[in-house]
């Protein structure tokens, strides 16, 4: 959101560079073009539009960097035994292991990539390094990913080979992004974000006429949402109880929900840690604790939906993601390459001294 600054300036953030534009606060119109306010770029979220930063009517602007922080692809076992690298460190951002389990989608920053495990290869599958949420459909033949040209944000799907053109499934004037798939190819779950709802969850229909209806729509915030492998339940984040807590209910509903874990890692949001994975015969999920453990659930389905007490397996560092393989014995684990200490703030004083004959 803009802040105000007296006598007649708008501060606000553009994709990441922190910019300030005459205002006249009397005809509430702005008075000339927009431009940086300082050379590098400031901490930006794209997804829910925030920067960090804070401005004072005294000519006081604080804010936060932006310092991308390269991250290992890592084999991880049960057993927590130590890591296997894999591919050399980059900006990585998402993953998803495809469902046969020789490759993996990855956000590098420059746009989603897939990584061939066994050949130890990088396939460039978008070359624009925008919004770049991705997943992949249950054959593994399609990628479904997200795409924002100006204002419009779309959904978007193409063959996973590369071959063939580009389809968009669905746009809209907000941040969306896709979830996860139904086992029978026919759903998308997707996740939206405004300033005045938050996070929240609807279901596209794929096939036939393209429908969209709300899948869960409160006041509280939800998102990453994860199909079951039999399709008949979805596991999802909401805030409602004051924390994020993962959740499950039937599909398409309507049903009881039940609540899954006992305290999780991170937030809603592109690129988060807390998505529960499942192996693929449904009997165990996995996610990550406050503490950074990956935790095992029992999960039965028949005759009703329940869990047993989360163990858990082994810690990882903080702000890791993970996905796991079909038989739950491996996990692929992002592990950011950070330095622990803080990262300092910038001030820079009178910084509208210099805008104010513009």
């Amino acid at each position: 959101m803009p802040s105000y600054v007296a006598p007649g300036y708008l501060v606000f953030a553009r994709e990441g560079k922190l910019m300030v534009q005459p205002f006249d606060a009397t005809l509430l119109r702005t008075t000339g073009e927009p431009v940086p306010v300082v050379p590098e770029r400031v901490a930006f979220d794209d997804f829910s539009g925030i920067a960090v930063y804070s401005v004072s009517q005294d000519g006081v602007l604080l804010y936060l960097p932006d310092t991308p922080i390269a991250s290992q692809l890592q084999w991880w076992v049960r057993s927590g035994k130590a890591p296997e690298n894999i591919a050399e460190p980059g900006l990585n951002r998402m993953l998803q292991i495809s469902p046969e389990g020789s490759r993996v989608l990855v956000d590098r920053s420059s746009g989603i990539w897939i990584y061939e495990i066994t050949q130890h290869i990088w396939n460039r599958f978008t070359f624009d390094g925008g919004l770049s949420e991705a997943r992949w459909s249950p054959d593994g033949r399609q990628v479904f990913y997200t795409d924002r040209q100006g204002r419009v944000f779309s959904l978007l799907r193409k063959a996973s080979d590369g071959s063939g053109a580009e389809e968009t499934i669905w746009q809209s004037d907000q941040w969306l992004a896709p979830r996860s798939v139904s086992p029978n190819g026919r759903y998308l779950l997707y996740e939206t974000y405004d300033a005045q709802q938050g996070f929240q969850l609807s279901q596209l229909t794929l096939s036939g006429n393209r429908q969209t209806t709300a899948f869960i729509q409160t006041q509280f915030n939800e998102g990453n949402a994860t199909f079951s492998p039999n399709g008949g339940w979805v596991t999802y984040v909401s805030d409602k109880s004051g924390e994020y807590q993962i959740y499950v209910r039937p599909f398409p509903g309507p049903g009881e929900e039940w609540q899954v874990s006992s305290g999780i890692a991170a937030e809603v949001g592109g690129g988060s840690s807390i998505a529960l994975k499942w192996r693929a015969d449904g009997k165990e999920a996995f996610y990550l604790s406050a503490d950074w453990q990956v935790m095992s659930v029992p999960v039965t389905t028949a005759p009703r939906f329940q869990t047993g007490v989360p163990r858990p397996l082994f810690a990882v560092p903080p702000g890791s993601q993970f996905d796991v393989t079909a038989d739950g014995q491996r996990f692929l684990v992002n592990a950011p390459l950070q330095n622990s200490e803080a990262q300092p703030l910038n001030v820079v004083l009178n910084w509208n001294s210099s805008h104010a004959s513009k």
